[in-house]
C-alpha cells in the first residue's frame, strides 16, 4: 500500500517528453511507482483526472530569506506550485550578519518603521542591527540569534518548513558584516581580505 496515491493525472515530468496519463504512488517522501496502479491502494488517494501533475517549480529569484522564518508553511509559494526558492538574491542574504548593520534588499516596512520611523528619509537600505533585531522580535517574534551563514541555515532548519530554500551568499551582506554601517565607502585592503575569507566560509557552510 502506498502512503499517497494520485490517480489519473496528466503527468509532465520535466524531461521534455510528451505528457502522459498515469497513476503515481508515493511512499514516505519518495515517488515509488508511476504507471497503471488501478489494482493498488493508498492511505490517501487523490483523483487527478483532468488535472496536470508536475515536479515542484523552482523560484530562482526570491527574497523569502526572512518570510520563511515567520511563515514556514510557505503556503504563498506552494499554492503556486513552487516547492523550492532561491534566497540571497540582489547581493542580500540573511547570513552572514555582523553586530552593527542590518541590511535587506527588500525592507519589510513593519520592521523598518518599528526600527527607524524616519526610514524613508534615509538613502540607504541599512538599519542599525540592534534596532532591527528588536523590531524583528516585536513584529514577527523572530529572535535574530545568528551571525554566520551556517547559523542562518541552522535557524531555517529549526523551522517546520513545508518547502525548500537554497540561499546564495549575498555580497552586500558579506560587505556589511565586515564594514558595518560604514559599508558604502571604499573598502580597505584588509577589509577586502576579510570579505574574501568570509565568502569562503559561507561557501564551506553551504551557500548555494
Amino acid at each position: 500500500m502506498f502512503d499517497v496515491l494520485i490517480r489519473g493525472g496528466m503527468i509532465a515530468d520535466g524531461s521534455g517528453e510528451t505528457a502522459y496519463s498515469a497513476d503515481i504512488g508515493i511512499v514516505g517522501d519518495r515517488i515509488a511507482a508511476i504507471g497503471d496502479l488501478s489494482q493498488q491502494q493508498g492511505k490517501q488517494e487523490f483523483n487527478a483526472q483532468g488535472k496536470w501533475v508536475a515536479p515542484g517549480f523552482i523560484d530562482p529569484h526570491s527574497h523569502a530569506d526572512l518570510s520563511v522564518l515567520f511563515a514556514p508553511s510557505m503556503e504563498n509559494y506552494l499554492m503556486q506550485g513552487v516547492t523550492t526558492v532561491i534566497g540571497g538574491n540582489c547581493g542580500h542574504s540573511y547570513g552572514p550578519v555582523g553586530d552593527e548593520c542590518y541590511r535587506s534588499a527588500i525592507i519589510d516596512t513593519r520592521v523598518a518603521f518599528a526600527a527607524e520611523p524616519s526610514y524613508f528619509q534615509m538613502n540607504k537600505l541599512l538599519l542599525p542591527k540592534q534596532k532591527a533585531a528588536q523590531a524583528l522580535k516585536q513584529e514577527y517574534g523572530i529572535e535574530m540569534d545568528w551571525h554566520s551563514f551556517g547559523e542562518y541555515l541552522d535557524r531555517c532548519s529549526r523551522e517546520p518548513l513545508d518547502g525548500n530554500i537554497a540561499s546564495l551568499a549575498g555580497y552586500s551582506a558579506i560587505r556589511a558584516a565586515v564594514m558595518g554601517l560604514d559599508c558604502c565607502r571604499q573598502a580597505s585592503e584588509e577589509e577586502l581580505q576579510k570579505m574574501e575569507e568570509l565568502t569562503r566560509q559561507c561557501m564551506e557552510e553551504g551557500a548555494f
